[in-house]
């Protein structure tokens, strides 16, 4: 096992740091229990974009800086320039569930994954994974997953990867980069659940696939057959996801969370967003396009006003 020299970006602490996103020479990330989008383009200037009063799970950026919420309450729309939160469309067909980790595909759709919201259910096959095309339609994907996490896309588009974290796998899907089609689901990596695990991931411009694991504090990188190729310590236990950017994508970010760790067992330095620099390379965020529009609700939510 190897060891990354991370340093921590500012001395702020989240309560579940997730996300992290190199967009426009900014780092963007999300603090999911507290409701916050946060950037930064260096630790000097740190500013929280987005505070609503539910859980943000992920988001996507719009070519035209237009930014996509995938919340507790479904698909919204923020408009930095007037400030507006407009409803897009919630698919969730219950209110057991919330949205959770996301990403932009190759094609600039949106994809977002559910969970639990009860944290005694996260083992419950309640979670879906949906994908939101430039129309604002939502379609269902895939069902029956526990707590869906770590989307990403190989470098050629044609296999998708996702993290089913309560079952300890990441799962490999043939992907049609045209249609958005996904099939032949299968195993791509399996863990020990004892120990730790799958939350977020990436696939790197190496096309191998890194996955953080919650509960062992470790950074895993796989070889783009499933072998494992490395095994980083993080420094702390809950790890949530991670993403390289800077000028040449070569410094790693990883998120890290506090959320329902024991009060007498909470370590100093959970919470934290670290940073270091490697070998590595990763690749630029897909956009969505700025032609994205819906015909939704698209109410002004009073919850910035």
């Amino acid at each position: 096992m190897g060891f990354l020299s991370l340093s921590p970006l500012s001395g702020r602490s989240h309560l579940l740091g997730e996300g992290p996103r190199w967009i426009k020479g900014a780092l963007w990330w999300i603090d999911i229990e507290a409701g916050e989008l946060w950037s930064a383009t260096s630790a000097d200037d740190i500013r929280c974009a987005v505070k609503l009063p539910y859980q943000i799970g992920s988001f996507a950026v719009t070519m035209d800086d237009r930014i996509i919420l995938a919340t507790r309450n479904g698909f919204e729309l923020y408009v930095p320039s007037s400030a507006e939160l407009k409803a897009i469309v919630d698919p969730q067909p219950t209110r057991m569930t919330r949205f959770n980790d996301g990403r932009v595909d190759p094609a600039g759709r949106f994809w977002a994954g559910t969970m639990a919201i009860d944290p005694a259910r996260y083992a419950e096959p309640l979670g879906s994974l949906y994908c939101l095309d430039d129309s604002g339609k939502a379609v269902e994907k895939l069902s029956g997953l526990t707590i869906s996490n770590g989307i990403d896309w190989s470098n050629d588009a044609r296999t998708m990867y996702l993290n089913d974290t309560m079952r300890g796998l990441t799962l490999a899907f043939d992907f049609d980069c045209a249609t958005g089609a996904i099939t032949n689901k299968r195993p791509f990596a399996i863990y020990d659940r004892q120990k730790g695990l799958p939350d977020g991931l990436l696939v790197d411009a190496d096309d191998h696939v890194w996955t953080a694991v919650i509960g062992s504090g470790e950074v895993m990188r796989f070889c783009p057959d499933g072998s494992l190729d490395a095994v980083m310590d993080i420094g702390t236990s809950w790890p949530t996801a991670l993403t390289f950017g800077g000028d040449d994508f070569s410094t790693l970010y990883v998120t890290t969370s506090r959320h329902l760790m024991d009060r007498e067992h909470t370590e100093t330095g959970a919470g934290l967003i670290y940073q270091c620099s490697t070998s590595w390379r990763g690749r630029p965020e897909n956009l969505v396009p700025a032609t994205f529009d819906f015909h939704g609700p698209g109410e002004l939510s009073d919850q910035l006003r």
